[in-house]
């Protein structure tokens, strides 16, 4: 995926913007350009190329202006012709990197993502990317390039995949993220060909599939393309920072002409992960699931003893824990701390001991 309109300073950018505009046309399929001064001469009236020019030309220049007025989805959707003009002469392998030249040459803020048959551009503000997003699918027909605007707005572009048949793909999928409290959200979009050889949207997988906070990607096991998510969820009785351990879950899904079909669901062994399963089990007083964290059953005990089974302030860890630390100090409540111990055994982790600490380390 490629970032093209990369911020910059906002003086003088409508003048630049614009004066680039003829550069850049010049370059687009069918514009022609002189190699010298000549007498000027009008063009023929049944030029295809001159009309061409000047109609990208317009465009260009509408684009510009509607994106330095913040009339932002107006803006999308000019600079949206703008691409499918600069494209329609060019094989679709150089699509996205026409693209993000071009939008780049007019800076034009967008997100480029290519897949066999198609490109997705998502178009933003360069000068107030916050204002939203709006995404755009350009793919390959028998009739040449077309586009449409897409479900998806004012959300961060990651990742295209398609489906292939003959005259362009028969099923589209993109991953976005949607900004969280903490962090990006994945969410997963499906689009199925209609009847009008336009695409519909068929699926939407967000937070409640993909497990909330983290990262998504499309991947190919063997033959088959999978999406799969590593996410978490802050768990009940924990309060967590951004860059603080966390429960991750793997999620595995197959993707088909028929839609995201889940595969699978995994939590991520970790020591933070063991710590919270004890904790929730001791809450539910479930001294099976309890022991199943722990290498010696009488620091359940012990941890009674302490009032861990009492939802009696919120747990979370000290700050700059490792992800994968053998010792971890535990916050909870307002004055009390403790330093626990792990040890990796057969693929997972358990608990060692457990002792009560100071919390200078806070």
């Amino acid at each position: 995926m490629r970032r093209a309109g990369r911020p910059g300073p906002r003086f003088g950018r409508g003048l630049v913007r614009l004066a680039t505009v003829a550069l850049v046309v010049a370059a687009l399929p069918g514009a022609s350009g002189c190699q010298k001064r000549g007498r000027f001469r009008p063009v023929p009236a049944d030029s295809t190329s001159a009309l061409a020019a000047d109609s990208a030309r317009a465009a260009a220049e509408a684009a510009v202006k509607r994106w330095d007025e913040g009339v932002d989805e107006d803006a999308a959707r000019l600079s949206a012709e703008v691409v499918r003009v600069a494209v329609r002469d060019l094989p679709i392998e150089s699509w996205g990197a026409r693209a993000h030249e071009l939008l780049d040459s007019l800076a034009i803020g967008a997100e480029v993502g290519e897949a066999p048959g198609a490109i997705l551009v998502n178009f933003f503000s360069r000068s107030d990317p916050e204002r939203g997003s709006w995404p755009w699918l350009f793919w390959q027909s028998d009739r040449g390039p077309r586009q449409q605007r897409l479900e998806g707005r004012d959300l961060r572009f990651l990742q295209l995949t398609t489906l292939g048949a003959a005259g362009g793909p028969a099923n589209v999928a993109a991953l976005f993220a949607r900004r969280g409290a903490t962090a990006g959200q994945p969410i997963a979009l499906a689009w199925k060909r209609g009847s009008g050889g336009g695409f519909t949207l068929a699926q939407t997988l967000g937070a409640d599939s993909l497990g909330g906070t983290g990262s998504a990607e499309f991947a190919f096991a063997d033959t088959t393309l999978e999406l799969q998510s590593r996410t978490y969820r802050t768990p009940r009785g924990f309060t967590e920072c951004a860059t603080c351990p966390h429960v991750y879950t793997i999620h595995r899904f197959r993707w088909s002409g028929s839609g995201f079909a889940r595969e699978s669901s995994h939590e991520v062994p970790s020591p933070y992960s063991t710590y919270v399963r004890f904790i929730h089990a001791l809450q539910a007083n479930d001294r099976e699931a309890g022991f199943a964290e722990l290498t010696d059953g009488s620091l359940w005990d012990q941890a009674r003893d302490l009032d861990w089974h009492q939802a009696r302030g919120a747990w979370r860890v000290a700050p700059s824990t490792d992800e994968a630390a053998r010792e971890m100090v535990f916050f909870r409540g307002d004055s009390e701390a403790y330093r626990v111990h792990f040890e990796s055994r057969v693929g997972d982790w358990k608990i060692t001991a457990f002792e009560a600490t100071s919390r200078t380390v806070e």
